[in-house]
């Protein structure tokens, strides 16, 4: 019994026990964060730890951001200059005992992706790039790509994906991940097989002769209601519609007309030409003009107009460029 009072004695009489010491963290920055340093000491009135960070005390302050509280060091919002190492050490009447370091980084990594991947269609074959620029870190990101939920091991063009020649089994869900400790995801792109729709212009001929003076509508329209409708004349744009009307047309009006439709990166398009011409009875002769390509019966006379500016000194000369046969 003499014993057990005599070590019951020496315990009251110990410096304290440290029960929980810092650990080494990676921590968040602009988060809380909290360093422990639990101890048990035979009178708690007494009891009193201080922390030290560099070697240095740690100042701490109820209305500040860095407190103590339940024998945690509290950091009400991390900021970088708050790394290094700390220890804390607990004191009572009868002495100190000092913890471990713990070494304590911190990560930085913003939320948003400077450059998402966007969803888009392909055609099999083709080359396409999926764009990524991770956000800002501390340190700085590496980035890898996941497919359908599956890490990708293809190499990378700074962070882009590549994707030479399109396959079938390359349609899919992909994301661009940025990690440095944290991890970001960013938005889902979807690569999808794109499907060209059908374009058709009406009238449905290739060529349509129109006398001088009459009226005629074009009309274009895409089984797909995400394309853009633009009508170009030789080349020119001159209207953004589905139709075109052109009353009383005229020589300076024949050539070709192109519809053309675009989504995103995806063009394409169909070409009509309208060939003006007028004709006259010369002679008993009926006569054809055109200022366009013009086709003519055998045995009928074509008269080809070819106007200069009244201002103009230049001659005309003219020669055949192509022989048709004939019979």
């Amino acid at each position: 019994m003499c014993i057990c009072v005599l070590d019951l004695c020496q315990s009251k009489n110990n410096p304290p026990i440290l029960i929980e010491q810092p650990q080494d963290m990676i921590a968040e920055l602009d988060k809380p964060m909290a360093i422990h340093c639990r101890t048990e000491s035979s009178s708690l009135d007494d009891l009193h730890i201080d922390w030290y960070k560099d070697g240095r005390l740690v100042t701490t302050d109820p209305n500040a951001r860095i407190i103590t509280e339940f024998m945690a060091l509290h950091i009400i919002n991390t900021m970088p200059q708050d790394a290094g190492i700390y220890y804390c050490i607990a004191k009572n009447s009868y002495g100190q005992t000092q913890s471990r370091k713990a070494r304590i980084q911190f990560l930085k990594l913003d939320k948003e992706f400077l450059v998402s991947p966007i969803s888009t269609s392909a055609s099999l074959g083709e080359r396409i790039r999926l764009r990524c620029q991770p956000p800002y870190g501390s340190p700085n990101p590496i980035v890898y790509w996941t497919k359908d939920g599956k890490n990708l091991s293809a190499p990378l063009d700074h962070y882009d994906l590549i994707l030479p020649s399109i396959k079938k089994s390359d349609f899919g869900s992909y994301r661009c991940i940025a990690s440095n400790g944290l991890i970001r995801q960013s938005s889902i792109a979807y690569l999808t097989e794109f499907h060209r729709p059908k374009l058709t212009i009406q009238p449905s001929s290739s060529r349509i002769d129109i006398h001088r003076g009459q009226s005629i509508d074009l009309q274009c329209h895409i089984d797909n209601d995400q394309y853009d409708i633009e009508w170009h004349f030789n080349n020119n744009k001159i209207i953004q519609n589905n139709n075109i009307h052109i009353s009383s047309i005229e020589f300076n009006q024949s050539g070709i007309y192109t519809c053309i439709g675009r989504f995103e990166k995806n063009k394409f398009s169909e070409e009509i030409l309208l060939a003006v011409y007028d004709n006259e009875m010369l002679n008993n002769e009926e006569i054809f003009f055109s200022q366009s390509n013009l086709t003519v019966s055998i045995g009928r006379t074509a008269f080809i107009d070819c106007q200069l500016p009244f201002n103009s000194d230049n001659k005309i000369s003219w020669m055949i460029v192509n022989h048709s046969d004939i019979d």
